[in-house]
């Protein structure tokens, strides 16, 4: 992670690696739906009906920059596990 403030997008954090570029400008930022976003990670309390329930983005973003802040952006790994659950429809 590495620290941006971007013309929407202010003091937040870019995710970077060896194969995504700080250029894709892949960032941590608070919103609600879709609509919010264009591949960036919105963090949430809760979800409702398919969307982070309105009003806790913003607290856990705030959360989220406490603590990066407090280990140091570089210190902070962010790691993407894939977990697939399959649920049997029964007829």
């Amino acid at each position: 992670l590495d620290k941006h403030s971007g013309k929407i997008h202010k003091n937040t954090f870019v995710i970077s690696n060896e194969n995504v570029s700080k250029s894709r400008a892949i960032l941590f930022h608070a919103g609600n739906n879709g609509g919010n976003t264009e591949g960036c990670i919105m963090p949430g309390g809760a979800v409702s009906n398919g969307s982070i329930k309105a009003g806790t983005s913003g607290t856990k973003m705030a959360e989220l920059k406490t603590f990066i802040k407090s280990e140091g952006a570089s210190n902070v790994k962010f790691i993407i596990k894939v977990l697939y659950i399959f649920k049997r429809r029964h007829p």
